[in-house]
């Protein structure tokens, strides 16, 4: 009786478990930022890079411009930082996130990455491809 009662209650737990806890995932909302290299810091703003996927021979490769004065950079609390505090904050080498859709990152994505990362928001690519 004991080992039917055991069992049963096994059954029910492993049954019922996933869905209670896939019912409390919450999805983020709005699209993953993007995740690009600093590749060099200038005095009115940086250059960024990402490599996407190769084609062939080919491999694509992103180059951002962005000046200081036409992006918005946040830390990943959510506060807005200045040009001075964005060029203390990066350097060549450095990795830096790109919304892509100029709104604020959902927080479910920034768990990843550390306090001192840098979040960019109104960047524009320039793509070009090569070998």
């Amino acid at each position: 009786m004991v080992r039917c009662s055991l069992a049963g209650f096994m059954f029910a737990l492993a049954t019922l478990l996933p869905a209670s806890v896939q019912e409390k995932v919450a999805l983020p909302k709005g699209q993953a930022p993007h995740f690009f290299i600093v590749t060099e810091v200038k005095k009115d703003g940086l250059v960024i890079k990402q490599v996407g996927q190769t084609e062939g021979e080919f491999f694509t490769t992103v180059e951002y411009k962005p000046a200081f004065k036409e992006v918005d950079a946040t830390d990943p609390k959510g506060k807005k930082l200045t040009a001075d505090e964005v060029a203390k904050l990066v350097k060549p080498g450095s990795v830096v996130l790109v919304s892509v859709d100029e709104k604020p990152v959902d927080p479910a994505y920034l768990v990843v990455v550390k306090d001192d990362t840098v979040i960019l928001a109104g960047v524009v690519a320039r793509v070009t491809l090569r070998k």
